[in-house]
């Protein structure tokens, strides 16, 4: 693994806003790519843009390599990571749409020019918030998942910590992951 590589994953767990930016900026024409070619309903492209899909995609990221959920070794299996991250996102919001039977010809329009300026940088708030909420997830962990999300921020792989709790590295990240799933949903998090 390339050492700025693994120094920028490493800094993107600490919530770090510069290294995550930079991830972004690296990762978004790729992450939209795919967003587009998987995007193949016309009735879901014209309720949805990649750019909207794009963000959360990016947001679930962040918010997940923050609490140590991903070992990525490399750019590729980044890459990876956010293209099944994209994938999973696409299928939700057209499972939603279906699910409520939404008609896009029911929905108003709405003139470009009345919508507010989007920002491209996060605003410190923004800032604020985001490490807020990684901190909420964090507390409400059991103690147990709590010390793997220590762990997994201090950029230890699963195997390592596996090996000294002596439990499978497959085992714990999936436990870790439901656990992070449970939290995420108490919260109310989307």
């Amino acid at each position: 693994m390339p050492s700025g590589f693994s120094e920028l994953l490493q800094r993107v767990r600490q919530g770090d806003a510069e290294a995550a930016d930079q991830v972004f900026r690296e990762y978004e024409a790729s992450v939209r790519r795919v967003i587009r070619i998987r995007l193949t309903s016309s009735s879901l492209r014209r309720q949805v843009d990649s750019v909207d899909i794009c963000q959360s995609v990016m947001l679930r990221f962040f918010i997940n390599a923050g609490l140590g959920r991903f070992e990525i070794n490399n750019p590729k299996e980044l890459l990876a990571i956010l293209a099944a991250i994209a994938n999973n996102r696409i299928r939700e919001i057209a499972r939603t749409q279906q699910a409520a039977r939404r008609d896009i010809r029911r929905l108003i329009p709405v003139d470009v020019h009345e919508l507010p300026l989007v920002h491209k940088s996060p605003s410190p708030g923004q800032r604020v918030c985001d490490r807020d909420l990684l901190e909420a997830i964090k507390n409400k962990l059991p103690d147990r998942y709590r010390h793997l999300a220590d762990e997994r921020m201090k950029d230890r792989s699963w195997a390592d910590i596996g090996q000294e709790m002596g439990l499978k590295p497959d085992a714990l990240r999936i436990a870790f992951s439901r656990a992070i799933d449970r939290v995420v949903c108490q919260l109310g998090i989307d």
